[in-house]
């Protein structure tokens, strides 16, 4: 009896991992670079709905940003909000054309529930016939709710206005000298 008692047990040992569900890492890591374009996209169409909707909407949702003369540290609530009242009201957004986004050196990876990327975003628009240029760097954590891939967490530093500041600065200097 023990015999067969060692045989099932280690039967189903050796069984149970095969068992399991196996993540396709590539496909996940695509889903998650769609996502992410496309709540950049409906960012860029000024359409909160969809926007709205690649975010887990409670209160474990933040978004940190930083750059040179501001920073924010936002709940869902907050950032929702705001969200909505720039796409209704901000009259800014009537001169501004052209808006793209780039996303590159990205690096994703991916737990069960779970995932973070970082990356650099590229972007440029057009104001009022004038060029405009950023670079940020970002961070993502991701959570998969009903198989579907939702921001939890964003980190945004504006790395252009750093570097601008450091421009300033050595200009500064120099003309001090």
């Amino acid at each position: 009896m023990k015999k067969y008692l060692f045989a099932l047990l280690a039967l189903f040992v050796l069984i149970s991992p095969a068992c399991q569900e196996k993540i396709d890492v590539e496909k996940e890591k695509q889903d998650i670079i769609t996502i992410l374009n496309d709540e950049t996209q409906a960012w860029i169409e000024r359409d909160y709905e969809r926007l709205a909707s690649h975010w887990v909407q409670d209160e474990s949702t933040r978004r940190l940003s930083a750059n040179k003369t501001d920073y924010g540290f936002t709940t869902w609530e907050e950032m929702s909000n705001n969200l909505k009242e720039i796409i209704e009201n901000d009259s800014l957004w009537l001169g501004v054309e052209d808006m793209q986004s780039e996303k590159t050196d990205m690096n994703i990876n991916i737990y069960t529930d779970c995932a973070w990327a970082t990356f650099t975003e590229n972007e440029t628009w057009k104001y009022e016939g004038e060029t405009y240029e950023t670079e940020g760097i970002q961070l993502v954590v991701l959570e998969k709710n009903e198989g579907q891939w939702q921001i939890t967490a964003f980190v945004s530093v504006g790395k252009t206005s750093y570097e601008e500041a450091e421009i300033e600065e050595t200009a500064e200097e120099e003309s001090e000298e």
